[in-house]
């Protein structure tokens, strides 16, 4: 850890730079603290609760996150659908509990030091208020947004977050095409605490097909984030060598673009194993990341004890229905991974009138079926690709989801 703390302060720059071909704008970790030397204490501060109280939330199978997003949009195409955000949930999960697919393709000299962070992500229940929610706020703008800021709080055409302590706010919104995420680190929380929480550009929000195809895996909120939990971009603050303060990433001289070919050399990682590339702080595309490590979440876990303690007690998540406190009607579907032809969805309780409807990940009805006066329902299906599908059944309780998959 010395060899990197030494270089971090050797090469740290205090600018905020863009390019056309940022993903992210946080800013730099060193333009948080006042000089050199406040920034070194809070990182001994770090170092310690890793040592420390680490162990004690390692006990913890899983630690649950509430998150409420906030789309603000001014045209139709920004107002993504439920089932977008779904699909960006179930992305944050898949990778924040190393159940990626594609977990086999982290390079097997890694493979021992990939971790699974034990954090789990849910669309909040309970607003601050203790009112029923379905996690998800729709703000119509009058104007368009040329910074990050503008987005969270009504004065400037947004919308306020809720009460950061408790949950990850998630704004979702076109901030340009050539910007994708923003986040604040945790550290910086007692300048402005009412901004916490990250920015996603709409068309990088979720699994789907949109704009950005390098970037459609939902992985743009998953690199956000770790910043969130204060991990640092991994060629850290300064393309010469910089660190990011995690003991177990190779060095790197400059963000990673595209698809690397293991090993991948620079002038800071030009011997043995190359560069960690395919990390989730780095910039490659979202079909070539698939890991964080142990050390990224030793610091993660210390980002969740010493700045947001109060997420450890929180009981904003659960299944509530959108428009009562009585719980929504609870089904399965059979089989799944479904078939062409029919699905069976069995409900846990008899309805007198409901809905079906099938959504494909961008929103699209594929289907649309109402019945009456039953506990179980035959549903027919079109001709179907492979790939993930909403299966929603409507009734007068409220709106249940449940995630089908259909593959040869």
């Amino acid at each position: 850890m010395l060899r990197k703390f030494t270089v971090l302060f050797l090469v740290f720059s205090l600018k905020f730079a863009a390019s056309a071909q940022e993903h992210c704008l946080t800013p730099n970790y060193s333009s948080g603290f006042k000089d050199a030397a406040a920034m070194q204490a809070e990182e001994r501060r770090i170092q310690v609760q890793i040592a420390l109280n680490n162990n004690a939330l390692q006990t913890r199978s899983i630690v649950t996150i509430p998150v409420v997003v906030h789309i603000i949009y001014t045209l139709d195409e920004e107002n993504i659908p439920d089932v977008q955000i779904f699909s960006q949930l179930d992305a944050i999960n898949r990778d924040y509990r190393r159940r990626n697919t594609d977990a086999v393709n982290t390079p097997d000299v890694w493979k021992s030091i990939a971790a699974d962070i034990g954090f789990e992500f849910c669309l909040a229940s309970k607003d601050p208020a203790g009112n029923s929610t379905t996690g998800i706020t729709r703000t119509k703008a009058n104007r368009i947004f040329t910074d990050f800021e503008s987005v969270k709080h009504s004065g400037t055409g947004g919308y306020e977050g809720w009460t950061p302590q408790k949950y990850l706010n998630i704004w979702v919104a076109n901030i340009g095409s050539g910007l994708y995420g923003f986040s604040p680190y945790p550290t910086q929380l007692v300048y402005n605490p009412q901004s916490d929480g990250i920015v996603v550009n709409f068309k990088t929000f979720g699994i789907s097909q949109n704009n950005f195809t390098n970037l459609n895996f939902g992985r743009t909120a998953v690199h956000e984030i770790g910043h969130w939990f204060n991990l640092i971009h991994t060629w850290g603050d300064a393309s010469n060598c910089a660190t990011d303060l995690v003991e177990d990433t190779p060095p790197e001289k400059a963000p990673a673009y595209g698809c690397a070919a293991f090993p991948k050399y620079d002038d800071c990682s030009f011997t043995g194993n190359g560069t960690m590339f395919m990390n989730y702080m780095d910039y490659g595309d979202d079909a070539c990341m698939n890991l964080f490590t142990k050390g990224q979440k030793d610091r993660m876990l210390a980002a969740l004890s010493l700045y947001r303690p109060e997420i450890l007690s929180s009981n904003a998540c659960g299944l509530v229905s959108a428009t009562s406190d009585i719980p929504a009607v609870q089904f399965t579907v059979a089989p799944n991974p479904i078939q062409n032809g029919t699905i069976q969805c069995n409900f846990s309780e008899f309805i007198n009138e409901g809905t079906l409807n099938i959504f494909d990940i961008t929103g699209k009805s594929i289907s649309r079926q109402k019945f009456y006066s039953s506990n179980q329902q035959t549903l027919s299906l079109p001709q179907l690709g492979n790939g993930l599908y909403f299966v929603e059944l409507v009734t007068d309780k409220g709106q249940t989801i449940v995630k089908v998959v259909k593959e040869e």
